[in-house]
C-alpha cells in the first residue's frame, strides 16, 4: 500500500471513529509535537504546502493605522506560508475524495501572530496574494477556498471541549479543544471584520504572549501551472493588555458538521435544500457582537437560529466585482445557474476535482455580517440554556454550483462564527 493510501486510512479511522478520536492532544508548539493527524494531512498533500527559500517579501509589515486617534492602534500586515498549490492536472487523495488543484486542509502551526507581547485584536482581514504582492483571486484562477485560524491558551472552544472531541481544525495542528479556540474563518470572500469601523470600541480579542496561533489553509488553483502563493491577515490590534473600558470577546463556532469535518454532502444535484446543524445548548453568557457565516458556491445563505427564531440572516453575495467572475466578466452580473460547467483542460485520469465554472461566471464575494446595533442582529444577548442551531441554503436554480469534472456536486459547508462580549471572567 502506498504511503498516502495508508495515511488515509489511518486518519480516516481516527477521525471517524468516536472510541478512536484524540481527547488529550497535545499543545504544538513546534513540529516535534506534530499530531497524527497533522503528520498525516501534511503527507496526503506532499510535495505540496509551505515551501523555504522563496520568501521575496516581509512577513509582517507594520501599515498605516487605520485609527491613530486610539493610543496603541496598530494596523499589522502578516504572510503565512508561501505555499505550493497543485495545478488542476494534479490530484490530492484527501479524506473526502480526490481533489484537482487543491492544497486541502493543510496545516499550518506556531505561526506568527500579530504581536510578540500582549495585544487585542480588534479588526481581522484576509487576502490571497502572489510572491509579487499582488491580490489574486478567481479571475485569474487562485482561491482562499478557506482559512481557519485557531489559538492555544487556557480557553476552551464551547461547542467542542464538552464533547470531548474537537473538530479537523484542531486535529490537524494538534490542539486540544479545551485548551483552545478557532478565532476566525472565512472562504474565498474573505470576509473582513473590523469592530472600530462597525462602531464597536468596547471589545476586543485578547491574545497573550504565550499563546500559540494556528492555521489550516485550503487554497485552489484553477491553471495549469502550480503556484506559489501566500494567505495574509491584516489585523487591526491594541497593543499591550485589554484596556480599561473594554471588555474581552468570546468566540464560538456552529456548522451543519458541529465539530467533524464542517462539510457536508449535497443534499441533491439540483434545485434547493436545506443543511441545519445539531442544536447547540448554550453554556455562555454576554452580548452579541458579530456573527457571519461561511457557505459554498451554490448557497444563497446561512440562519443563525435561537429557539428555532431567526436572529441572523447572513446572506451570500455573488459577483459584485471583476475579481469573482471567473476568467473575467462583468461585476454585478447575475446570470442563470448554467448548465454543469466544463471541466478544466487536461484533467488527470480519474481525478474528481473541482470544477467552478467557465468564464463569465459569478462567485461567491461577500456574506452578509450582523452585528451590534445594525437591524440584521435580531437579539442583544446570549444567555446560558438558549438553543442555536445554523442552517444553509443551497439553491443550484438560482445559483451555480461547484461541481466534480463528472458533473456531481461537490461537498458543501455551511459554517457560523459568532464573536461575544464576556460577561464575567468566569467563561473560559
Amino acid at each position: 500500500m502506498k504511503l498516502q493510501s495508508y495515511l488515509s486510512v489511518v486518519l480516516t479511522a481516527q477521525l471517524s471513529n468516536a472510541s478512536l478520536l484524540p481527547r488529550g492532544l497535545p499543545v504544538v508548539h513546534d513540529k516535534r509535537q506534530m499530531s497524527i493527524a497533522s503528520i498525516a494531512v501534511t503527507a496526503l498533500n506532499s510535495p505540496y504546502g509551505k515551501v523555504a527559500g522563496v520568501q521575496k517579501l516581509p512577513s509582517k509589515v507594520d501599515m498605516p493605522s487605520a485609527h491613530p486617534e486610539v493610543p496603541g492602534f496598530k494596523t499589522v500586515k502578516v504572510r503565512y506560508g508561501p505555499y505550493k498549490v497543485p495545478n488542476m492536472g494534479k490530484v490530492t487523495r484527501t479524506l473526502t475524495g480526490p481533489e484537482e488543484g487543491a492544497l486541502w486542509n493543510y496545516p499550518d502551526q506556531n505561526i506568527q501572530k500579530p504581536c510578540t507581547g500582549d495585544c487585542v485584536i480588534v479588526g481581522i482581514r484576509p487576502d490571497y496574494e502572489d510572491l509579487n504582492g499582488e491580490s489574486v483571486n478567481v479571475d485569474n484562477g487562485h482561491w482562499l477556498h478557506h482559512i481557519v485560524l485557531l489559538s492555544s491558551n487556557t480557553r476552551a472552544d464551547p461547542t467542542c471541549a464538552a464533547r470531548g472531541t474537537g473538530s479537523l481544525p484542531h486535529w490537524v495542528v494538534g490542539f486540544n479543544p479545551a485548551s483552545s479556540e478557532r478565532l476566525f474563518a472565512s472562504g474565498n470572500e474573505r470576509t473582513t471584520v473590523r469592530l472600530f469601523d462597525m462602531g464597536i470600541t468596547d471589545a476586543g480579542y485578547v491574545v497573550k504572549k504565550a499563546d500559540t496561533f494556528a492555521m489550516i489553509v485550503d487554497l485552489m488553483n484553477m491553471n495549469m501551472e502550480d503556484s506559489t502563493l501566500y494567505v495574509v491577515i491584516n489585523y487591526d490590534i491594541i497593543e499591550g493588555p485589554l484596556p480599561k473600558g473594554m471588555s474581552e470577546i468570546k468566540p464560538l463556532w456552529l456548522d451543519v458538521d458541529q465539530c467533524g469535518f464542517s462539510e457536508a454532502k449535497a443534499k441533491s444535484q439540483a434545485g434547493s435544500y436545506k443543511l441545519g446543524s445539531v442544536p447547540w445548548k448554550s453554556n455562555v453568557d454576554g452580548e452579541l457582537i458579530v456573527l457571519g457565516g461561511h457557505i459554498h458556491d451554490g448557497g444563497t445563505g446561512l440562519l443563525f437560529k435561537v429557539d428555532g427564531t431567526t436572529i441572523c440572516d447572513s446572506r451570500a453575495g455573488y459577483g459584485e466585482t471583476a475579481k469573482y467572475i471567473s476568467g473575467g466578466g462583468k461585476a454585478n452580473a447575475t446570470p442563470a445557474a448554467p448548465a454543469a460547467p466544463a471541466a478544466p483542460a487536461a484533467p488527470a485520469a480519474g481525478a474528481a476535482g473541482h470544477g467552478h465554472g467557465g468564464a463569465g461566471v459569478p462567485h461567491i464575494s461577500s456574506m452578509v455580517l450582523c452585528w451590534k446595533g445594525k437591524k440584521e442582529l435580531k437579539l442583544p444577548q446570549i444567555k446560558t440554556g438558549q438553543t442555536w442551531t445554523v442552517e444553509a441554503t443551497y439553491d443550484y436554480k438560482e445559483r451555480a454550483g461547484a461541481t466534480h469534472p463528472n458533473g456531481q456536486q461537490e461537498n458543501v459547508m455551511g459554517i457560523g462564527v459568532v464573536w461575544i462580549k464576556k460577561a464575567n471572567s468566569a467563561i473560559r
